[in-house]
């Protein structure tokens, strides 16, 4: 069965699994957020939604991200995290994992697991999720790559606590690639910090400079980024005075 097929007959076997439609926020090529309720989707990926009580085509060109509304248990772990209490959490979440096999709530719940065991401080076990996650493939690149951006995020973190900043790099520039504002622009300034922690100024810099560029100032990792880079170039004007001064 060819790929495409595949990933948009998942789409179309959507009210199946969840009733007559699914609440979705769909991230727009101008990176506007536009809430309606999914219907169906064609093989091109595009969407018949319901909007404002009326049925309408969004075609794929128009988007970048749907982002669809978790079941209600996989709502309460949420909640359950949120409030500190993670044993509890974790208890409901494995619960609840082998429930849900459509692929981009399956993904929230793998990324939400990890979160529960970092939050315990168990970085190995998280490690393990986020790793096993994210060597599968993404078969549905509109509903899924937000939680890759953030899987990748959350296992640079992970690296991180390992003292493995190599590995932790890759992870990040892999969640800046998959362009997810809220989580890659974040992603994108850790890994500048850990160039600057390795004396790579100028790599630093570059992604700094990215997120100025890219990201709008709301978006979180932004600011941080515009005020390490000021600090970068004020620091090497005055280190170049300070060579100028030595020469005489």
């Amino acid at each position: 069965m060819p790929k495409l097929f595949f990933i948009f007959l998942i789409l179309l076997n959507v009210s199946f699994l969840y009733g007559k439609g699914v609440e979705i926020k769909v991230l727009l090529i101008n990176n506007k957020w536009l809430k309606a309720e999914l219907l169906k989707a064609d093989q091109e990926g595009n969407l018949t939604i319901q909007l404002n009580n009326a049925e309408r085509i969004l075609r794929r060109k128009d988007f970048r991200l749907v982002k669809m509304t978790m079941p209600s248990d996989i709502q309460k772990a949420k909640k359950l995290f949120k409030q500190n209490k993670i044993n509890e959490a974790g208890k409901l979440l494995d619960s609840v994992a082998d429930k849900y096999k459509f692929p981009p709530i399956n993904l929230k719940i793998k990324v939400l697991q990890a979160q529960v065991k970092i939050a315990g401080d168990d970085y190995k076990a998280a490690q393990t999720i986020l790793e096993a996650l994210l060597k599968e493939k993404i078969l549905m690149p509109q509903a899924e790559g937000l939680s890759y951006a953030h899987a990748f995020l959350l296992l640079g973190n992970v690296y991180e606590k390992l003292e493995q900043d190599d590995n932790a790099k890759k992870a990040y520039r892999c969640s800046f690639e998959v362009a997810v504002p809220e989580y890659s622009a974040m992603a994108n300034l850790l890994l500048g910090k850990i160039l600057l922690k390795q004396d790579d100024t100028q790599g630093a810099l570059d992604c700094f400079l990215e997120n100025i560029s890219i990201f709008s100032p709301e978006v979180p990792g932004r600011k941080e980024s515009l005020q390490k880079t000021i600090a970068i170039y004020k620091k090497n004007r005055l280190l170049r005075n300070a060579d100028f001064a030595r020469e005489f």
